[in-house]
């Protein structure tokens, strides 16, 4: 899989990062979903609310438009916030102590477990 952390402020930046990864993916066959970290891009003063939802909305359906299966990841707050967090597949950064383990399937991203509600190890997410 790839993951991606952008510090993106515009919709331009984020065109950018989803032909970066497109690019990316072109070249190797992946078959675990993309992740975007959005705890970055959240983090950044200049970024509001709505220009979050904009380009999250804008990064997960060019990549889906594309064949890639994406997991929106962040910690519980960011997801949170988000106001189309039921239209994607999202994954919380918890630790082991915040989560009912048995009800979630982690995923080593990064060197961090993530925990989302499905078993991506049973799929094959993105085929080129």
């Amino acid at each position: 899989g790839v993951v991606i952390t952008p510090t993106s402020t515009t919709l331009a930046d984020i065109y950018m990062d989803v032909d970066y990864v497109k690019d990316i993916i072109s070249k190797y066959r992946v078959e675990y979903p993309v992740c975007l970290d959005i705890d970055t891009m959240c983090s950044i003063s200049d970024n509001s609310q709505g220009d979050i939802d904009v380009m999250v909305s804008e990064f997960v359906q060019k990549l889906c438009a594309n064949g890639c299966k994406v997991i929106v990841i962040g910690n519980q707050e960011n997801i949170d916030n988000l106001s189309d967090k039921d239209n994607y597949e999202v994954g919380i950064i918890l630790s082991e102590e915040q989560t009912d383990l048995e009800k979630m399937y982690p995923l080593l991203v990064s060197g961090t477990y993530v925990y989302s509600t499905k078993d991506y190890e049973t799929e094959i997410l993105v085929r080129f």
